[in-house]
């Protein structure tokens, strides 16, 4: 009798153990894809980055060109 329940909580503990291992195989396969995602968001993030940078330095190149306009530079260069 004795020996069927230490059998009993055995064939538990054994069930319990497993479970748990597949739940460990599973977060570990979240947690790999999660870092994952990170790096592609960090890749997608510094393309953002250089995209605003260009834009910047066009629109720093677009009022620099209206402010040698507006003051006759361009035309004085013509002449030389």
């Amino acid at each position: 009798m004795k020996a069927q329940k230490v059998k009993v909580k055995k064939e538990k503990v054994e069930d319990r153990v497993q479970m748990l291992e597949h739940k460990v195989e599973r977060h570990s396969k979240q947690i790999s894809k999660l870092f994952n995602k990170t790096e592609t968001t960090d890749i997608k993030l510094d393309k953002i980055v250089l995209t605003l940078n260009q834009i910047r330095f066009t629109f720093y190149g677009a009022v620099g060109y209206y402010a040698i306009s507006e003051l006759g530079l361009v035309t004085a260069l013509k002449f030389v």
